[in-house]
């Protein structure tokens, strides 16, 4: 009988972005950049939230600590994006992420 072997599949990108690798971040090349358009295993600063954004979904989002000059990382971009804050996980829609503004991406 031969001896079990178990497979490791390479972790993808989710996983070490969870575990704290860092990837090149590329900058992001639009005068404005939403949460929406940072890659997963990246950080990025909250500057704004957009006019789009009702205030009682601006102040749910910063009771959640998604808050302006806040630092987070973007764990995963699809298909929903989730996004850490501090030791807080949150995971938000595509059209609710298009509504935070960030800046210096890496």
């Amino acid at each position: 009988m031969k001896p079990f072997r178990r497979r490791f599949k390479s972790r993808g990108r989710f996983q070490q972005a969870r575990e704290g690798h860092h990837f090149s971040c590329p900058p992001c090349s639009r005068s404005t950049c939403t949460l929406a358009d940072v890659p997963a295993g990246c950080q990025a600063r909250i500057t704004s939230f957009a006019s789009q954004l009702n205030s009682g979904r601006g102040a749910q989002l910063n009771a959640y600590g998604l808050a302006p000059g806040r630092w987070i990382r973007v764990i995963q971009s699809s298909p929903v994006i989730v996004v850490q804050v501090d030791l807080t996980e949150i995971a938000l829609e595509q059209d609710l992420a298009r509504g935070v503004n960030v800046q210096d991406i890496k």
